[in-house]
């Protein structure tokens, strides 16, 4: 009864929420393609939290954070991001990562986001998890990697080969992690990963 969407509509960003009976499109002071969404409920407060990431590839330095409720989709602080930003995750709902040009995390979103201690060569396209502890980063060229509390394991080139391809989403549930992309020939590709 609460389902928020996001995405591309005109030269800014679409959002959109259903209260499990209508959906209805929020306003937003979004200018750039919402490229990911996540809400979590802050068990500090009760409070649900949605955020969602803007960007445009093809400009640097073109990117917008947004804080979204179902009445506005406004954007907040960006400081501190790089060129392009890509995803957004939270494990509680007040500690929030991005990736895309860098993996950068921030308790308050009054301050500036900061580089967190893992960074990747590659190009990240999108961040998910089940806690703090336990979370994956998918990206270009095969980049797949899981923090499990105290330190990255990346699997690309390891337990997986590295291909001349991007991994684009990837989720993670319990013990079960899908990632799926494509070869650069245009191939669909899919992994799955079990603890």
């Amino acid at each position: 009864n609460s389902i928020y969407a996001a995405g591309v509509a005109g030269y800014g960003g679409g959002v959109a929420y259903y209260d499990g009976y209508t959906w209805q499109k929020i306003p937003t002071t979004a200018t750039l393609a919402i490229q990911d969404i996540w809400g979590k409920v802050n068990p500090k407060t009760g409070k649900e939290v949605v955020m969602a990431v803007a960007s445009d590839f093809s400009t640097p330095n073109q990117k917008e954070v947004l804080e979204v409720t179902p009445r506005s989709a406004d954007t907040v602080n960006s400081a501190g991001l790089r060129w392009s930003i890509h995803s957004i995750w939270s494990p509680d709902g007040w500690l929030y990562y991005i990736c895309g040009d860098g993996i950068f995390k921030d308790y308050s979103l009054d301050t500036p986001w900061r580089l967190t201690s893992y960074q990747s060569s590659q190009y990240t396209e999108r961040i998910r998890g089940n806690a703090v502890n336990d979370f994956v980063i998918a990206g270009d060229l095969g980049l797949l990697v899981h923090y499990n509390g105290s330190s990255f394991r990346e699997y690309n080139g390891h337990d997986l080969p590295n291909f001349l391809g991007n991994y684009y989403s990837v989720d993670m549930k319990g013990n079960m992690i899908v990632a799926v992309g494509s070869l650069n020939s245009g191939q669909a590709i899919a992994v799955i990963g079990r603890r």
